[in-house]
């Protein structure tokens, strides 16, 4: 699944970067943009990166635990998260292009937002070996 994740980032996220990036060098708010977007992305990476050991991994699987958690996890979870990746890669390329700042922030805030609720909503569908920690 983090092949999917990792998708996402690519095509909605840094490509858009990517196609912005001849504005690196006209002012410094927009080298900050993109270089943020960077940062940004890898550390979104580093979030998604699965670090489940092997015992016990398959049986709290949202898709094996009930079928609520299946059907959230596998048709909520990536429209949602593929919204919020995408909308954060906006709100950058926007600051990159030097748009409209309301405009800007609203993204900015609401892209990274949504897709920490879902990757909240990620963890919270998975279930638990131990009662003490949550996965």
């Amino acid at each position: 699944f983090e092949g999917v994740f990792m998708m996402m980032i690519v095509c909605s996220f840094l490509f858009p970067i990517g196609l912005a990036g001849s504005l690196f060098t006209t002012s410094a708010s927009a080298a900050w943009a993109i270089l943020s977007a960077n940062l940004y992305s890898l550390l979104l990476k580093f979030v998604v990166f699965d670090t489940h050991d092997e015992d016990g991994g398959v049986d709290v699987h949202p898709v094996r635990m009930s079928r609520i958690r299946a059907v959230m996890f596998v048709h909520v979870v990536p429209p949602l998260l593929l919204l919020g990746i995408a909308t954060t890669g906006v709100g950058f390329v926007a600051a990159a292009n030097g748009l409209d700042p309301d405009w800007t922030r609203q993204l900015l805030c609401g892209g990274p937002t949504l897709t920490c609720g879902v990757l909240t909503l990620v963890k919270i569908l998975h279930g638990t070996t131990d009662d003490r920690v949550q996965r």
